[in-house]
C-alpha cells in the first residue's frame, strides 16, 4: 500500500526542513508531495535540498494561490493507494501518520487526526470556541460524529475524495472534503493526536476564515 504524503508549504522556511526530515524517515512506501506555494522566502531553497531523494516529488507555483489550491493540485499529481495531508509548520507531529495509516489498513475508508480526542498544546480560546462551533455544525448539518472537522490532517483512501470535484482555494477546503466523504455514504473514523499550535501571531487562519468554513459546510450541505 503506498502512501502520497501532501504537504502544501507557503513562507514555512523555519519548519518546512524539520517536517521533510521526519516525513521521509516513515519507514513506509511513500511519496512526498511539497507544494511550493509561491513562497518568498527560503521555502524553496531548503525543498531543494532534498532533491537527491527519490520519494520527493517537489512542486512549485509562481504566485501564491492559496492552501486548498495547493492542495488540488497535489491530489492531481499523487499516485498512492491512499492520500494524507502534512502541514510545513510542525503543527502536527509527522510520527501520528503511522497511526493513521493503521485504521486505513484495518478498513476504514478515511481517518482524521483528532485533536480534541488527543492532546493540545497551545491553542488559543479564541481558535478553540471557532473549531469547536465548526465540528457542532458539521455534526448538526451531516448528522455525522466528528469531533474536529478543521483538523489538518486527515487521509484517506483514492478516489475516496474526487480532487476534480473540489473548488475550494484557501482553507474552507477542510470542510469541502469532510462534505465530499460524508455526502459519498463514507464515514469518517477519528483517532487522537498530539497537536502543538504555532504562536498565534504566526497563524496563517484568521477569524474571518472561520466564518468563511461555515458558509461553505452550508454551501455543500445544500448543493
Amino acid at each position: 500500500m503506498k502512501l502520497s504524503i501532501l504537504i502544501p508549504a507557503y513562507n514555512e522556511e523555519k519548519m518546512v526542513g524539520e517536517v521533510l526530515k521526519r516525513v521521509l524517515a516513515l519507514p513506509l512506501k511513500k511519496e512526498v508531495i511539497v507544494v511550493d506555494n509561491g513562497s518568498v522566502d527560503g521555502t524553496g531553497r531548503i525543498i531543494k535540498k532534498f532533491a537527491s531523494n527519490p520519494e520527493l516529488v517537489p512542486m512549485r507555483i509562481e504566485k501564491n494561490v492559496g492552501k486548498g489550491h495547493a492542495i488540488r493540485e497535489a491530489m492531481a499529481k499523487a499516485t498512492g493507494d491512499v492520500i494524507v495531508i502534512q502541514d510545513a509548520d510542525l503543527e502536527y507531529p509527522p510520527e501520528e501518520i503511522p497511526k493513521m495509516l493503521k485504521e486505513i489498513r484495518s478498513g476504514a475508508d478515511a481517518v482524521y487526526g483528532s485533536r480534541f480526542k488527543g492532546k493540545i498544546n497551545g491553542m488559543s480560546l479564541t481558535n478553540r470556541i471557532g473549531n469547536l462551533g465548526l465540528s457542532l455544525a458539521t455534526r448538526l448539518l451531516y448528522n455525522v460524529d466528528i469531533s474536529d472537522v478543521e483538523t489538518g490532517y486527515k487521509m484517506f483512501r483514492r478516489g475516496v475524495v474526487d480532487w476534480r470535484k473540489l473548488r475550494a482555494d484557501n482553507f474552507e477546503i477542510e470542510p469541502e472534503i469532510t462534505a465530499q466523504i460524508v455526502r459519498s455514504g463514507r464515514s469518517i473514523r477519528e483517532i487522537p493526536i498530539d497537536y502543538f499550535a504555532r504562536p498565534t501571531g504566526e497563524k496563517k487562519i484568521r477569524m474571518k476564515d472561520g466564518f468563511i468554513a461555515l458558509k461553505w459546510l452550508v454551501k455543500c450541505r445544500f448543493e
